[in-house]
């Protein structure tokens, strides 16, 4: 008996590359990626910034304003791939209220508060930059009457005061924060109009050790301005400018008193 023949089969050889390549492209038709910064672990541990997880915005005064705060990333897998498109290139781009409402989360309840700003136009604008979504939208200008340059000027030296010079003096934190403090007086109805704080005061009273160090032809103490925002906290307060210290004369050399029953100014 003859031996049998082995049958063998044709077939056709595979080509393992297209087949890659096929898998791949149903692969990306079937999740399409989304573009993601890279994020420290530090900054994904902390839930303002998370892009893995939802955040829950605190209601500050009525239930209506509570609303979820969606990761990053799983608003970018939601939007349309046109607005994803034009957010690669833009910094920002328009978007619809349906679309927000679709994709954003922006509840009626949310978007009463829009309209009541009176936006000039129905589209709302979104942006994508350092890792955080914003929504923004654009509303009518202010009359002209507010902005004029001499309304600006008379209010703007009412609150926050004239330009003054400090000279030499190395003292510019002193003068900031006497500066802060008597606009923000000003502005809670403490002062009518801006007076400027003794930045003398504060320059010897910050730092009492670190002045009576300073023995060379300035006592000027070149402080932090978080020393002397807690010293203004923590003390009884800042006495008002002497018109000495105004003047051309001023010297930082020469002590600046506390006289009984001066009014003084604090941050509580």
């Amino acid at each position: 008996m003859p031996p049998k023949k082995k049958q063998i089969s044709i077939q056709k050889p595979r080509n393992k590359k297209k087949g890659k390549k096929k898998a791949k492209a149903r692969k990306k038709s079937a999740c399409p990626p989304v573009k993601k910064r890279e994020f420290t672990q530090e900054e994904l541990d902390d839930p303002l910034f998370s892009d893995e997880e939802d955040v829950e915005c605190e209601p500050p005064r009525d239930k209506d304003t509570y609303m979820i705060k969606h990761g990053r990333s799983v608003i970018l897998a939601k939007i349309p791939d046109d607005v994803k498109r034009r957010l690669k290139n833009k910094l920002s781009t328009a978007i619809t209220v349906k679309c927000a409402e679709e994709n954003l989360g922006l509840t009626w309840t949310r978007l009463k508060h829009v309209i009541h700003t009176e936006p000039v136009d129905d589209n709302l604008r979104l942006s994508d930059s350092a890792g955080y979504l914003h929504m923004y939208w654009r509303t009518p200008q202010l009359p002209e009457s507010f902005l004029s340059d001499e309304e600006t000027g008379d209010l703007m030296t009412k609150v926050a005061g004239f330009i003054r010079d400090q000279g030499q003096h190395e003292m510019c934190c002193f003068y900031a924060l006497s500066d802060l403090i008597s606009s923000s007086a000003v502005l809670h109805g403490q002062l009518e109009q801006y007076e400027p704080l003794s930045e003398m005061y504060i320059c010897q009273n910050a730092d009492p050790q670190e002045y009576a160090r300073l023995k060379g032809d300035h006592n000027c103490d070149e402080c932090s301005f978080y020393s002397a925002l807690k010293f203004a906290k923590e003390s009884r307060g800042i006495p008002l400018a002497t018109a000495k210290e105004m003047s051309d004369k001023f010297s930082c050399k020469e002590r600046r008193k506390f006289l009984h029953g001066e009014r003084t100014f604090k941050i509580k």
